[in-house]
């Protein structure tokens, strides 16, 4: 399913070697003209956050699936199945980063 918003797909579980690398291997093309490396902004029902494309692997290609890691799904507050809308995004550089210490009292 595409439309000018994206495009939906279901949650599948990273490939092994992806774990912690930020990727999202997407099955097919769906009209995104994306290439590695590309940031894409993956919205659950509540929550968005973004990851690099990554080209799904050949067993895939039918699918309309997306393969995330954990950290990506808790960061877009979904679960393996879920449906997500999928679109891709220009990056803004960063202007200011603020970085504060946890520390146990």
């Amino acid at each position: 399913m595409s439309d000018e918003d994206g495009v939906s797909l279901r949650v599948s579980k990273a490939v092994p070697s992806d774990v912690g690398h930020g990727r999202a291997r997407i099955s097919g093309e769906h009209g995104l003209d994306l290439s590695p490396g590309d940031v894409v902004e993956i919205s659950g029902e509540q929550r968005t956050t973004a990851a690099i494309y990554w080209r799904s692997r050949p067993e895939d290609a039918k699918l309309d699936i997306i393969r995330v890691d954990g950290i990506i799904r808790k960061n877009a507050g979904v679960s393996l199945g879920d449906r997500v809308t999928v679109r891709k995004v220009d990056p803004k550089d960063c202007k200011k980063l603020v970085l504060s210490p946890v520390m146990p009292n």
